[in-house]
């Protein structure tokens, strides 16, 4: 029996050409960020997950910062943070006047330590 695996490869080269397209459309269109490509891709994306909101954000940071507030994670509440992680972790935090609590990872898998 031989299986047959799918190909990125092939796949892109299909699709290219059409990528290709509609991100020379929205260059050319100066419109990167709250535009009419945005809320496209905002719409299809909470369809496909079912989702009722979707808001898409230019970068991780922000993104911890949107489910901060979501959370209505407050002033001087803490929130636990591995102590090996990136500064966006504690930023966002940070920003939302709450507390970054760090502790300590295991050396195996680099997960909060339970002990």
């Amino acid at each position: 029996m031989r299986v047959k695996f799918f190909s990125e490869k092939k796949k892109a080269k299909k699709i290219s050409f059409e990528i290709h397209k509609k991100v020379q459309n929205m260059l050319d269109s100066g419109q990167y960020t709250n535009s009419k490509y945005v809320q496209k891709f905002e719409e299809r994306f909470g369809k496909y997950f079912n989702a009722k909101y979707c808001i898409a954000v230019n970068n991780g940071t922000s993104a911890l910062h949107l489910s901060l507030l979501a959370l209505k994670i407050k002033k001087d509440d803490e929130i636990i943070v591995p102590s090996m992680t990136f500064i966006a972790s504690a930023a966002a935090i940070n920003y939302v006047g709450a507390k970054p609590v760090f502790v300590d990872v295991n050396k195996s898998d680099w997960l909060i330590n339970q002990v």
